[in-house]
């Protein structure tokens, strides 16, 4: 019989195992790269696509991540921040993040920190997660995002330069709302996120997603990435309270609960090629550590 307890934390392990994965695809569709010169905004597509096949040339960088997030639960104020560093290895897998979380309720703060590693073992992926101090391990198919690059190619909407810094340029890349739809769930179904088959209104006209890519000027690679997702959270809420499952007395808590969230996720991208050996503890690989 597994506990409650037990229950929770495979599911948030898995959970942010798959949040990882759908990151790193997301993160590698918008990367783009420009000239020193302006770019026609008729030309920006062709610099996104270009920029593909310089990330996959990459060996590994290094990334910073900042998620700034808000909402409310039963008209409580709920506020969430989530910072962290990591390091990727593109072939074979092998990355490393450290994540700090805090989310204040009612003026109490709660915070937790959390290590994980994952690495490509043949044809798995192998994550391995430190939580209150205990490691576990995951095991999931192998999924390469930078394999795709044909549907990523279809998926580009539109993509112009929007703004110009002293270091960067801004572009504004759209990438078509029914890809993302499609392979989000590829990813959950190939992660083990949901063990059961996810209800397809549940991606229903979740629309396009903008990102703002910033290219640094001098070196015409990307500096940073911005993600606003609370368009996509609040129709992914009304989907979900429009589903059969969610009782009616809860589907307009569940309804205006998405709707008041906020979300914004920017990340650097620093030391092409020259991240530092990744290394997994020992402890993390221990034969006793237990397998979700």
């Amino acid at each position: 019989m597994v506990s409650d307890e037990k229950k929770g934390l495979v599911e948030m392990v898995r959970m942010k195992a798959s949040i990882m994965v759908v990151m790193i695809c997301l993160l590698t569709m918008v990367v783009s790269v420009c000239s020193a010169n302006a770019v026609p905004n008729d030309d920006s597509k062709e610099y996104v696509i270009q920029a593909y096949e310089k990330m996959n040339k990459l060996n590994s960088y290094h990334l910073t991540i900042e998620t700034v997030g808000s909402m409310e639960v039963q008209g409580r104020p709920m506020n969430i921040v989530m910072n962290g560093e990591a390091d990727y290895q593109v072939k074979p897998v092998l990355f490393k993040s450290v994540m700090a979380m805090s989310m204040d309720v009612n003026s109490q703060r709660n915070e937790q920190t959390i290590e994980q590693y994952m690495e490509q073992v043949g044809s798995q992926l192998v994550i391995y997660t430190k939580v209150n101090g205990k490691w576990v391990k995951q095991v999931m198919p192998y999924y390469d995002p930078l394999a795709e690059y044909s549907n990523y190619f279809k998926a580009i909407k539109s993509a112009k330069q929007v703004d110009e810094t002293s270091d960067d340029k801004v572009f504004e890349v759209v990438i078509s709302g029914k890809y993302l739809q499609e392979n989000i769930k590829r990813i959950m179904a190939s992660t083990g996120t949901a063990k059961v088959e996810l209800p397809a209104e549940l991606f229903n006209n979740l629309g396009d997603s903008t990102f703002a890519i910033a290219i640094n000027k001098e070196t015409n690679s990307v500096s940073k990435i911005t993600m606003d997702m609370t368009n996509f959270l609040a129709q992914f809420g009304k989907n979900i309270a429009g589903l059969k499952e969610v009782p009616n007395n809860q589907k307009e808590m569940v309804r205006a609960m998405f709707s008041s969230m906020k979300m914004t996720t920017a990340v650097t991208f620093s030391q092409p090629n020259s991240v530092e050996k990744i290394v997994i503890p020992q402890e993390a690989k221990a034969d006793n550590v237990p397998v979700m």
